[in-house]
């Protein structure tokens, strides 16, 4: 193979590779010149009034796996939401937990300050997963908004108001997500992705849709649902896509806030991560006529920010490879080889340990480098052996279930 070829080969692996982490979102900021304007929504203040009765009719329903130690604080949470109690429904459904998750659920409910709540809880026998529990439980509620959240998401009092005034104000909006924040504080490298992420999916908003929601808590139209593939690995994506397709809007609103309660070690983290990197492949490959032109804006959005993420890990491989090849002729790639061998060495050492490094700098290249190597190991697996997994946190020490009622 020539030099030239291999030359290329490397500058059009890192031009790709530039293209979907700088250029993209440098693009959708020169595109969206118009300011973005969020809806204004009812400031109820917790006064039932006429307007009440013009609000749309809200479902929430939490899938929940061994979330004993959280379950208590998310029913508190859904109590001071600020929303008629006639036009607000939750549905709590455990499935197949291991530890009293069912239980807590259950004494949250009794609580004074949740008497009010009108909430179903559910226990099932066997963990059937997140995907078969929404496909179960979504076509069997009748309101007008379906919300799906995580158990250990806190939300903010006013978020139902804001999602109505979505759906009320814009009918071809189909799905709304929110900010996604962490307690305690996220390390430095992981706090600045997600900042990354929040501007990507205000500036596809104003272009016309976000591809990808944070699934630990969005809304959509109940009309709108289609059955999920049973086998679906990131259903806030797949479900939204669903919705993008039937002619609607995925929107988001810094201003609707989920706060995450459960702090996660490097090792949960990088599981996500290997998790997600599976799913993304698995998108990327099923939605593929979402390339096509006659899809216009979406087609941009769904190419630059979704699909080619995937293939990532395959281009830094040709990049690696191609240096490899060039090393001996010229310095530079040699440099290339040390730069990569240094930064994977050294997040692989931090990885096995279960350590970060200290500065604020040398934090943020873990975490980037951490995140391609999760990435890697998701699509392989993927790729390779299609590994679905039903959605798991780590397991309490086994109880005796409750009874379903």
């Amino acid at each position: 193979m020539t030099d030239q070829i291999l030359i290329s080969i490397f500058v059009l692996s890192v031009a790709i590779i530039g293209y979907h982490y700088i250029i993209y979102p440098v693009l959708l900021s020169f595109i969206n010149i118009t300011r973005y304007s969020l809806p204004k929504y009812f400031h109820r203040n917790y006064i039932p009034s006429l307007k009440d009765e013009a609000l749309p009719s809200i479902h929430i329903i939490i899938p929940a796996y061994n979330e004993e130690r959280y379950i208590r604080d998310r029913i508190l949470n859904l109590a001071i939401i600020d929303y008629p109690e006639d036009r607000f429904k939750i549905t709590v459904i455990s499935d197949g937990s291991e530890d009293d998750t069912y239980r807590a659920a259950l004494n949250a409910v009794s609580l004074p300050e949740c008497k009010h709540l009108n909430i179903d809880i559910h226990a099932l026998e066997e963990n059937i997963g997140k995907i078969a529990i929404i496909n179960q439980f979504v076509p069997a509620q009748n309101s007008d908004i379906i919300v799906l959240s995580d158990v250990s998401a806190i939300t903010s009092i006013n978020c139902l108001l804001i999602i109505a005034a979505y759906f009320q104000q814009d009918k071809r909006v189909g799905a709304i997500c929110g900010n996604y924040q962490f307690v305690p504080v996220q390390p430095s490298g992981e706090q600045a992705y997600w900042n990354y992420q929040r501007r990507i999916k205000i500036q596809e908003s104003m272009l016309g849709s976000t591809i990808g929601l944070h699934g630990a808590f969005y809304a959509f139209r109940s009309e709108l649902f289609q059955t999920i593939p049973h086998d679906t690995i990131n259903d806030d994506v797949i479900l939204p896509l669903s919705i993008i397709r039937q002619g609607f809007k995925c929107l988001y609103d810094p201003r609707l806030i989920t706060i995450e309660l459960e702090p996660s070690s490097d090792q949960m983290n990088f599981q996500r991560r290997v998790r997600i990197a599976a799913g993304n492949l698995q998108q990327s490959i099923r939605n593929m006529d979402l390339l096509s032109p006659r899809h216009g804006r979406l087609a941009f959005n769904f190419f630059s920010g979704k699909f080619l993420r995937p293939f990532i890990p395959l281009l830094l491989i040709c990049s690696f490879i191609s240096s490899i090849l060039l090393a001996t002729d010229y310095l530079f790639f040699l440099s290339v080889i040390f730069i990569l061998l240094a930064l994977t060495t050294s997040t692989l050492y931090y990885l096995l340990t279960d350590s970060q490094p200290d500065s604020k700098i040398a934090k943020t290249l873990f975490y980037i480098v951490a995140g391609h190597i999760a990435m890697t190991l998701g699509v392989f697996s993927y790729a390779f052996h299609s590994p679905h997994k039903r959605w798991r946190k780590i397991k309490s020490s086994p109880r005796l279930e409750e009874p379903r009622t």
